[in-house]
């Protein structure tokens, strides 16, 4: 993994208690101000030197803020792991609605929203848009990140003749659609993109 052999010691020890400490030195903070989507940024509450320190990252959970609620109240053990990860004294009840809810704009006002953005269209979040096809779309060249989750793409070729030829792509999600579970080589798929990951599962 490339890991400086100055930090073996440190990883062995964060390993070993478990010791989930990048909250001491760093901040997360959400734009919420961003029209098109909320983004999180780290900033770094105390000064970081290269190679100084490595961080643990509990993968408990990756989720879209927009689907969290639905997951978690359908979820028993997911919500037992993080009371006892956030060490909740007692259980608490969930309310009824989502209190992160926000309202989506449909799919062509989303792609005008994208459209007339002051910010580079870096990231499109085309989640369960009913998208059947790709070869309508005209994405921006400095598109990084493209999360089609939960559509209905089938064809590779779809993917492979539109996204293909975006040069700064370097991220796509298709979990939920077709194209993951009845394509026989998907797995290929990805290695026709230079430095681009692919999320299936």
């Amino acid at each position: 993994m490339g890991l400086p052999q100055m930090l073996y010691q440190r990883l062995f020890t964060k390993l070993k208690f478990e010791d989930f400490d990048i909250g001491e030195k760093v901040q997360m903070i959400l734009d919420e101000e961003n029209d098109v989507v909320d983004r999180m940024y780290l900033r770094a509450a105390k000064n970081i030197e290269k190679e100084e320190d490595v961080f643990l990252v509990d993968h408990a959970w990756t989720f879209k803020q927009r689907t969290s609620f639905g997951t978690l109240m359908a979820n028993e053990k997911l919500r037992d792991r993080l009371e006892n990860i956030l060490k909740y004294v007692d259980k608490r009840d969930l309310p009824g609605v989502s209190p992160y809810a926000k309202v989506r704009p449909g799919l062509e006002d989303y792609l005008k929203q994208v459209e007339e953005s002051k910010e580079p269209a870096k990231i499109y979040d085309l989640t369960g848009y009913k998208i059947g096809s790709l070869k309508t779309f005209t994405f921006k060249e400095e598109v990084e990140e493209i999360d089609l989750m939960d559509n209905f793409i089938a064809d590779p070729n779809d993917i492979t003749k539109v996204l293909m030829k975006l040069p700064n792509l370097r991220a796509l999600w298709l979990n939920g659609n077709p194209v993951s579970d009845n394509c026989a080589n998907f797995g290929v798929v990805g290695n026709l993109f230079d430095k681009l990951e692919i999320f299936n599962s």
